[in-house]
């Protein structure tokens, strides 16, 4: 009897270890909880409905909130720093010329705050840039006194000065003398957040 006994024990502790062991060898997804997953699932479709989805509809109201008239088209925002950096590359005076701060004016010959007007300087040529950094259109004139002093260092009043819209350069160049273009008081134009860059030239005398 006690034999019966003991052997009915032992069964029962077999029973409950091969229990044990096929809770332990269950897949690691069944233990943790975790969904199972397709092997043949393709991600390239998941991101296909995503971008065809929501992700789409919020990149167009990124781009919409951006105001594309206000200056910020995405669309045109490579071909501003590609163009930007070819002027560097061609102009030398744009990397390696003296900076000398100018100032834009109003009618009124008041200083105008939002537009930020500076010059690179050098010996043969000088950069003249203009920006507008408010969000409205802006009528203004160049003060270029401050460059009178730097090229009095080396030219005379009646030396001749070529001027040429570098950004838009389907105009053709004009020409006056030094003294002359920099007392010109004809205004400029901006619209918000767009520059203006001008070369002042020397014409090397004959």
């Amino acid at each position: 009897m006690r034999a019966l006994q003991d052997g009915g024990a032992v069964s029962s502790e077999i029973n409950s270890e091969q229990t044990n062991v096929s809770t332990n060898t269950a897949p690691a997804e069944d233990r943790r909880g975790l969904p199972k997953v397709r092997s043949g699932l393709n991600i390239a479709n998941i991101y296909t409905e995503a971008k065809e989805g929501p992700i789409q509809q919020k990149e167009q109201q990124f781009v919409q909130s951006l105001q594309a008239e206000q200056g910020f088209d995405l669309s045109q925002v490579n071909t501003h720093y590609q163009h930007r950096r070819a002027l560097r590359r061609e102009k030398m005076v744009l990397r390696y010329g003296q900076l000398i701060m100018l100032t834009a004016r109003d009618q009124e010959r008041k200083f105008i705050s939002d537009i930020l007007v500076y010059a690179r300087y050098s010996l043969m040529e000088t950069a003249i840039i203009a920006t507008n950094l408010s969000d409205q259109n802006r009528r203004f004139f160049l003060d270029l006194s401050q460059l009178l002093p730097v090229y009095q260092k080396a030219y005379t009043n009646n030396t001749v000065v070529m001027i040429k819209n570098i950004i838009s350069d389907d105009k053709e160049p004009e020409y006056y003398f030094l003294r002359e273009f920099i007392e010109l008081n004809t205004p400029k134009n901006l619209p918000p957040y767009h520059s203006l860059m001008i070369s002042v030239t020397i014409c090397e005398e004959d």
